[in-house]
């Protein structure tokens, strides 16, 4: 959209205090939300799988069926 033409810059009266990253310099677009993402575990669940320690753990075979979420899509949670 913003190659075609069709975005209008936009800046608000608050501009100076979004902070860098969270805008397109132009102002073609603006983040309204952002979170921190996290984990919890379960250690009475593991078993004899070892605590995760990233993300990426959790795609190792040994977490197959351990790992749930909510969806965003219609979870309200962000």
């Amino acid at each position: 959209m913003v190659g075609a033409g069709v975005i209008a810059d936009y800046k608000t009266a608050h501009w100076e205090q979004i902070p860098a990253g969270m805008e397109e310099p132009d102002g073609k677009w603006v983040a309204l939300h952002s979170g921190t993402m996290g984990f919890m575990v379960n250690v009475d669940a593991l078993g004899s799988a070892p605590m995760p320690a990233s993300r990426d753990d959790l795609l190792k075979p040994e977490y197959k069926g351990m790992v749930g979420y909510l969806d965003p899509s219609s979870a309200f949670v962000g």
